[in-house]
C-alpha cells in the first residue's frame, strides 16, 4: 500500500516554490507507479505532480538509492533532444528541511496512464509504434 502524507505537509512542499497558499491546494493520491509516493496537485494555476522519493532505508538496490537526484537533468536533457513527450521539473528539493525524502515538483501532462485504459486493436498497436518511436529517440 502507497505511503500516505497529511495534505498540510504537501502543501507545505508545494508552497516552498509556488506562491500559492494551502487553501487552493487539493492533492490526490496516483495510484499507478510503484517507486514513489504521487499526487496530482490542483489549484496551484496549472495542474501539476508532487512526487516524494521513499524512505532511504527503504531497501533498494544500489541504482535505486537516491534516484530521483537524477530526474530532473534527464526530463531537461529529454525536453530539448527528443519529441518524447516529458513533463517540465519546476522544483527538486533535496534539502531534506520540510520532509526528510527528496522531492520533485513537475508539470502534469495531460492524458491517463495505460493502467486506466482498455487498450485493444488498433489502439493498442497505434500505441505501441508511438512508444517504439520515442523509445528508438532515447536509446541509442
Amino acid at each position: 500500500m502507497a505511503e500516505r502524507f497529511p495534505n498540510e505537509l504537501l502543501a507545505r512542499l508545494v508552497m516552498a516554490h509556488l506562491p500559492v497558499t494551502a487553501d487552493q491546494l487539493v492533492f490526490e493520491p496516483i495510484r499507478t507507479g510503484k517507486h514513489n509516493t504521487s499526487y496530482y496537485v490542483l489549484g496551484a494555476g496549472d495542474d501539476l505532480v508532487l512526487r516524494i522519493s521513499p524512505p532511504d532505508d527503504a531497501g533498494f538496490l544500489f541504482y535505486e538509492r537516491r534516484m530521483m537526484a537524477q530526474e530532473p537533468e534527464i526530463h531537461t536533457l529529454l525536453r530539448e533532444q527528443t519529441t518524447v513527450p516529458v513533463a517540465r521539473v519546476l522544483a527538486y528539493d533535496d534539502s531534506r528541511t520540510l520532509i526528510e525524502r527528496d522531492y520533485l515538483l513537475m508539470e502534469r501532462l495531460p492524458g491517463r496512464p495505460l493502467t486506466e485504459v482498455q487498450v485493444t486493436g488498433s489502439f493498442h498497436n497505434r500505441v505501441l509504434f508511438q512508444v517504439g518511436g520515442y523509445l528508438r529517440q532515447i536509446l541509442p
